[in-house]
């Protein structure tokens, strides 16, 4: 769903600077996992969860966050509500004014 439906403005685009969210999966393989109970919240807390395949990659404002179903410990998201300012989410997200491009590209 592309985010101008949500009521964001400026991201949820795929060109330079603006932020998006990409997922990459391949069809054949998606699938849902059974339902599981994990103990990870405040004071041994459970929840019932379930999990999906076949993801072969999630990329959250450029940063790859799961890779071949595996999460990669990388959390560049923020939380946007309804509408909400997507400007904190961009100043999170992309390099500030001030720190410089790289002069040279890698070959």
């Amino acid at each position: 769903m592309p985010a101008t439906v949500a009521g964001f403005t400026g991201c949820g685009v795929l060109v330079e600077g603006a932020p998006a969210d990409v997922i990459v999966y391949d069809f054949d393989k998606l699938a849902v996992l059974p339902e599981e109970i994990v103990h990870d919240l405040p004071g041994g807390e459970w929840r019932r969860i379930q999990r999906a395949s076949g993801y072969r990659y999630i990329l959250v404002n450029g940063e790859v966050t799961i890779r071949d179903d595996e999460q990669t410990q990388t959390f560049s998201g923020a939380l946007l509500r309804h509408g909400g300012n997507t400007n904190k989410a961009k100043a999170a997200a992309w390099p500030r004014a001030e720190e410089k491009e790289p002069t040279e590209k890698p070959a």
